[in-house]
């Protein structure tokens, strides 16, 4: 997270200045905000926000869907190895994993598009933030 942030910010892929970035995941926010503030990020807004990614209604009670001009999925560790036990197999990266990978980051992709199309129609919308 610590270098995508850097990247983001200061990096040769740079946001324009006062972007803003969110970061949507189950992390513990006190995590979160360490390694935010670990960065030192100058040039963006960042924000995190405690959710499951691929719950549909996070979309709807968290996270304001219409403030953002794009989106960006990324996995990170949690995803490819998810009980963070590296002997029994499950963080090798075989086919059906990277095809499981494939569908979790589609979901996403449905549930924002989905949010944004009900935002766009007005429907059934409750946004906390």
């Amino acid at each position: 997270m610590q270098a995508l942030l850097r990247e983001l910010d200061s990096g040769d892929s740079s946001l324009p200045v006062s972007s803003s970035v969110l970061f949507l995941n189950s992390q513990p926010f006190v995590a979160v905000q360490a390694a935010i503030s670990e960065c030192a990020v100058t040039c963006l807004h960042v924000r995190h926000c405690q959710g499951n990614p691929l719950d549909a209604e996070t979309y709807d009670t968290l996270v304001d869907i219409s403030d953002y001009n794009c989106a960006m999925c990324l996995c990170d560790a949690k995803w490819i190895d998810p009980d963070s036990d590296s002997t029994n197999g499950v963080d090798f990266l075989e086919q059906g994993d990277m095809l499981r990978l494939d569908s979790m980051l589609l979901l996403v992709q449905l549930h924002i598009r989905t949010a944004l199309a009900r935002k766009a129609r007005g429907v059934g919308t409750a946004f906390v933030c």
